[in-house]
């Protein structure tokens, strides 16, 4: 069976799951398919040169964002993966971080040193994964109600 029988044959068990029309089906089949092709996550690495970071400091090192990562939102969740980084000697930040740059995007990863000597890191050492964020909640704590960030833009905090 090639893809395209295969399309037309979800596309059918679609049609016929959900009782709705061969248009209908076959339009879910063409949306599941584009959105497929896009990549939800990716791994970060150190540029082209080694990135040396000096005893006790804090060093930002760019990481390039793959062409193929959905980066719709200009905020990613970045993590660490003991997996991914032999990197036991620094201490590699995780959480939200803002894409930058138009051209060429990059985020920018923080890492200590909290050793008493300088570490290199070798250049295309991967340093953690990156996921675009969706959707972020805040709390309310006073009241315990989760409320989208999307409606709390433009509204005065309550006091």
């Amino acid at each position: 069976m090639d893809t395209e029988q295969g399309l037309r044959a979800f596309a059918e068990l679609l049609k016929v799951a959900l009782d709705i029309r061969d248009e209908q089906a076959n339009s879910m089949v063409s949306f599941i398919q584009k959105h497929s092709f896009l990549c939800h996550e990716a791994v970060v690495t150190v540029g082209p040169k080694d990135i040396i970071v000096p005893p006790g400091q804090l060093t930002h090192v760019k990481c390039k964002i793959p062409a193929d990562l959905d980066f719709s939102e200009p905020v990613v969740l970045f993590e660490s993966g003991d997996e991914h980084t032999p990197l036991t000697q620094l201490e590699i930040g995780e959480g939200l971080m803002e894409i930058e740059g138009n051209d060429r995007p990059y985020v920018k990863v923080p890492l200590s040193n909290l050793t008493a000597s300088e570490v290199t890191i070798r250049r295309h050492t991967p340093l953690g994964r990156i996921q675009p964020i969706v959707n972020i909640i805040q709390q309310n704590i006073e009241s315990g109600i989760d409320i989208p960030v999307s409606q709390t833009e433009g509204v005065a905090p309550q006091e």
